[in-house]
C-alpha cells in the first residue's frame, strides 16, 4: 500500500498531500502554501509553511504514516481544528497590530479586523462542533472547562470589569 501524508497549517490553510513516496520518482506533492520535502535515506521529513503557521511530519518511507489508534476521519477533524486555530490566531494579531476597525488600506471594500476575527471564530467553533459531533469531545467537558475557567481567571485579569 503507498504511503499517504496530508499536512494542513493555517491560516491560509495550505495542504500539502505526498502519496507513494516509497520511490523518489514517484513522489508527487499537491497542495498550497510553502512545502520543503527532504528525503533522507528512507526518511521523508516534510514542512508546510502559510502565513504564521507551520506544520511539519517525518515518517519512514514505506511505513504507514497513520498516527496509531486514529482514524483517518479523526486526523482531518483534528487537522481542521488546528487550521482553525490559526486562523483566529492570525485575526487576532491583526487586531493587535492595527485595531478592531481597521481594514486592509488597499482595498477600502474589506471587511474590519473585528468582522474577520468573528468570522474566524465562528469557523473554530465549527471545527469544536464537528469535534464534540463525532463524538471526539465530550460537551459536557468542554462546558464545564469554560465555566470553571470563568470562575478563576477573574484574578489574574487585570483590565476586565
Amino acid at each position: 500500500m503507498p504511503t499517504l501524508i496530508t499536512a494542513y497549517a493555517g491560516p491560509t490553510g495550505a495542504t500539502v498531500h505526498i502519496t507513494d513516496a516509497r520511490d523518489t520518482s514517484e513522489l508527487s506533492i499537491a497542495g498550497h502554501g510553502s512545502a520543503l520535502v527532504q528525503k533522507c535515506g528512507d526518511t521523508l521529513r516534510i514542512q508546510v509553511v502559510a502565513g504564521s503557521a507551520w506544520f511539519e511530519v517525518s515518517t519512514r518511507v514505506g511505513e504507514p504514516s497513520a498516527v496509531p489508534n486514529l482514524s483517518e476521519a479523526e486526523r482531518e477533524r483534528l487537522a481542521l481544528l488546528v487550521e482553525e486555530n490559526g486562523e483566529v490566531l492570525q485575526a487576532i494579531g491583526k487586531v493587535l497590530r492595527h485595531g478592531f476597525e481597521s481594514r486592509n488600506p488597499l482595498d477600502r471594500s474589506s471587511e474590519t479586523n473585528r468582522l474577520q476575527l468573528a468570522r474566524e471564530v465562528g469557523h473554530l467553533e465549527h471545527a469544536v462542533n464537528r469535534l464534540t459531533g463525532a463524538g471526539d469531545l465530550e460537551r459536557d467537558t468542554i462546558d464545564d472547562a469554560r465555566e470553571r475557567k470563568e470562575r478563576t481567571v477573574g484574578r489574574w485579569l487585570h483590565h476586565q470589569g
